[in-house]
């Protein structure tokens, strides 16, 4: 073996094997889905650049070059010297993420380590076979690694199917033994999570009540918090359903049989998976399809799509409620003429709180208010997301004084608008859970309240949304326009949409400036501001810049 062959070799195992972690990390974060993978590959800059790039398309070139120098008899040894260089290019590119702690990898899970194992066992087997020149044969390798962790993925798929069937099985079991358990279905393109965890908590406080975990919103998700939650004093079990095409709302109703629903609002998210807003609200209403005619069903009345299918929902005779936030600081009669529901109004907004009345009625009752409501939650559009809790409440008995009460003890949830602030003063918003047009929406409103409490600098960090197919150009220059009104900068983690982000705040008339920029020159920026400024973090790629400041400034807490 020559020297050049044992370097390049070494070389092409770091490379590979970073790159196989890389690959299985971005599986897990689409759950193993094809659907999800496919559209992330071709939809956004990063994706694209997996096949794309200009190292990638050399190497093709230099497969293809192979043929060239075996014909015409050309120098093997500038061949092999020209393999040799891109793999010190990757290895070196390695060497950077590790170096920067920005290198992927997945969670290690049994599923993901079996995977990464197989693929690199393939992998290596195939390297000692070679059928080729060596340095052509691992070039080829090199690009057959994504089909080898696709083909690893799938055989793995069986296994895990099958041992996800059987703990479902197990938890369908243990669900039909409680017979007098209410379960409660939450769904929606967005507002879930926030509505689960205000529900959970409110009722919590008079209620033996499991909730799903996090964002755990498939059958599986579901079936582990059954499994290891539930008790024969459990009273009520509150079920995130997530889907990303139609049908799986309903396997998720089959599963757990939900007793009342509620519908937070349809928004372009995931319109790649579902191809089409139609498909969407059918998706979504296969949860309302699936209460019984003395369940209870609620609809957010501030998103037309909901407000649309609540309209639907009458129509077929069941027990439909309508929510609603009213901008205004009274109500009229002819704002209030369904049989049951609930409308918030007269709500005082500050940076860090929420106090609000309601008008509330359930059938057969008279209507009654409730005054001088609060929570410590910002923004007006958390109320959205506290209504469907306070009429559930309501229903099942608690008085006012305990809704009251229960209230003004709830917590955002994790990485949902909640408020830190750095050493130097600059107050760090964080809502890193996740990023949708709704969710762009409320930040520039939260932030138009910090601007009329008080002149300040505001920054703005996105990760650009993903999975909004032919809608993506739209809602991005939407976004743009919207934060560009009210940002001095904006700080972007990826290429994605870059242009229509940029036409966004050029159409503002706003000053702001827009960069695509690292973790560490967005932490690094935190020096520039002063006392009260806000640097505002929306989606999951952003958080990696907010763990940077935050152990920068070991006193974080506001």
């Amino acid at each position: 073996m020559s020297i050049l062959y044992a370097a390049t070799s070494t070389l092409f195992f770091v490379w590979i094997s970073r790159n196989i972690l890389y690959w299985v990390h971005l599986w897990q974060i689409k759950e193993y889905r094809w659907d999800r993978l496919s559209v992330h590959l071709r939809e956004t800059v990063q994706g694209r650049s997996l096949f794309f790039s200009p190292l990638l398309l050399f190497k093709v070139v230099l497969i293809g070059a192979f043929i060239l120098v075996i014909q015409k008899q050309l120098s093997l040894s500038l061949y092999h010297s020209a393999i040799t260089f891109v793999f010190a290019l990757q290895f070196s590119s390695v060497v950077k993420e590790v170096g920067r702690k920005t290198i992927k990898i997945p969670k290690p899970t049994i599923k993901a380590v079996i995977i990464s194992g197989f693929s690199l066992f393939i992998l290596f087997s195939l390297f000692s076979l070679p059928l080729l020149d060596r340095f052509a044969w691992i070039l080829l390798i090199d690009r057959l690694l994504p089909a080898v962790v696709l083909v690893a993925t799938l055989i793995m798929s069986f296994p895990s199917g099958l041992y996800y069937d059987w703990k479902i099985a197990r938890a369908i079991r243990l669900l039909r033994k409680q017979k007098k358990l209410i379960v409660m279905g939450i769904t929606g393109s967005y507002g879930k999570s926030s509505t689960k965890e205000y529900l959970a908590q409110l009722l919590r406080t008079k209620f033996s009540l499991i909730a799903t975990f996090g964002t755990q919103n498939t059958p599986i998700g579901l079936a582990n918090t059954i499994l290891e939650k539930m008790q024969d004093k459990t009273a009520i079990f509150v079920a995130e359903m997530g889907a990303y095409k139609r049908g799986e709302i309903a396997q998720l109703a089959q599963m757990v049989h939900p007793t009342i629903g509620v519908l937070t609002g349809i928004n372009a998210q995931h319109f790649s998976l579902f191809g089409s807003i139609e498909n969407t609200i059918d998706a979504k209403y296969e949860l309302i399809e699936s209460i019984s005619p003395n369940g209870l069903c609620l609809f957010n009345g501030n998103n037309v799509y909901t407000y649309e299918l609540w309209k639907r929902a009458l129509r077929e005779n069941r027990n439909a409620v309508l929510y609603r936030v009213l901008t205004t600081n009274s109500f009229s009669e002819e704002q209030f003429k369904q049989e049951h529901g609930i409308i918030a109004y007269n709500a005082r907004i500050s940076s860090r709180s929420v106090s609000f009345d309601v008008v509330l009625k359930k059938k057969g009752k008279p209507r009654i208010k409730i005054e001088s409501l609060g929570a410590p939650i910002g923004g007006i559009h958390t109320l959205e997301n506290l209504l469907p809790a306070i009429y559930v409440a309501y229903i099942l008995e608690m008085k006012p004084f305990e809704i009251k009460e229960a209230l003004s003890l709830l917590v955002s949830p994790v990485h949902t608008m909640s408020i830190l602030r750095s050493f130097l003063g600059v107050i760090l918003l964080d809502n890193t859970h996740n990023t949708n047009p709704r969710g762009i929406e409320a930040a520039v409103l939260l932030l138009k309240q910090y601007l009329r409490q008080k002149k300040r600098l505001c920054v703005f960090v996105l990760q650009p949304m993903i999975e909004l197919g032919s809608r993506g150009k739209e809602e991005h220059r939407i976004a743009g326009r919207a934060i560009g009104a009210v940002c001095s900068y904006l700080f972007l983690t990826n290429k994605n949409f870059y242009q229509e982000i940029v036409k966004g705040v050029r159409d503002s008339g706003g000053k702001c400036k827009v960069k695509i920029a690292s973790p560490q020159i967005i932490a690094s920026f935190v020096k520039t501001l002063t006392k009260d400024d806000i640097m505002y973090f929306e989606g999951r790629e952003t958080a990696s810049s907010l763990v940077k400041i935050l152990k920068r400034d070991p006193k974080t807490d506001i």
